[in-house]
């Protein structure tokens, strides 16, 4: 679904709306704001790209509260690294719980059914 351009208001503004808008429509369809650096949308949207600059001005303290409060309520994920680390490390643990021990030379996740390590 498009995002019509609003009237009156700035480029970056009307950019800025049609992004949050395809992050939450991806989050509705997958659960989670973790978008891939190179996603995009079926109409051609950047989502991908259009995150890793909002982490970038959120960081640099160049987003303005209200983009950082809609992007937040959104479920942005801010730390895109550390969401992966925090991810495996459950899986980690996950498998310490299930077999007793931290020890593997490549298994398949007990969780998710994903493969890692290597042997």
């Amino acid at each position: 679904m498009a995002i019509p351009r609003v009237p009156g208001r700035p480029p970056d503004e009307n950019a800025f709306r049609r992004g949050l808008h395809h992050l939450r429509a991806y989050t509705a369809a997958h659960g989670h704001s973790s978008v891939p650096a190179r996603h995009v949308t079926d109409d051609g949207f950047n989502l991908g790209t259009w995150v890793k600059t909002q982490r970038a001005k959120h960081k640099k303290g160049n987003l303005s509260e209200e983009r950082t409060t809609a992007l937040t309520s959104a479920g942005m994920v801010w730390d895109g690294v550390e969401v992966y680390f925090q991810t495996g490390l459950a899986h980690l643990r996950d498998y310490v719980v299930q077999t007793g021990h931290g020890v593997f030379t490549g298994c398949t996740s007990l969780t998710t059914g994903s493969t890692w390590g290597s042997g």
